[in-house]
């Protein structure tokens, strides 16, 4: 999977209306943005990837590229 084909599933799964996604783009200043969101990410990073996000993960991830760092870099084409 290529990290934009996993940024649009996450504006699919978490229901995003920004066009404008980017590795860059700053995850929690998006409008969809919540506690159930980020549970649903969580979710979808474990079903896609088998990797389990902590609390904490979530926490620490700023923009798309954190979370794909986290989820390891190797797992992208």
């Amino acid at each position: 999977m290529t990290k934009n084909d996993f940024i649009q599933l996450i504006k699919e799964r978490l229901e995003i209306a920004d066009d404008q996604l980017s590795v860059e783009t700053d995850i929690k200043s998006l409008n969809e943005w919540d506690s159930w969101n980020a549970l649903e990410l969580m979710t979808l990073v474990d079903e896609t990837f088998d990797v389990n996000l902590s609390p904490e993960d979530i926490k620490e991830i700023t923009t798309f590229q954190t979370l794909i760092s986290r989820i390891g870099d190797e797992k992208f084409d």
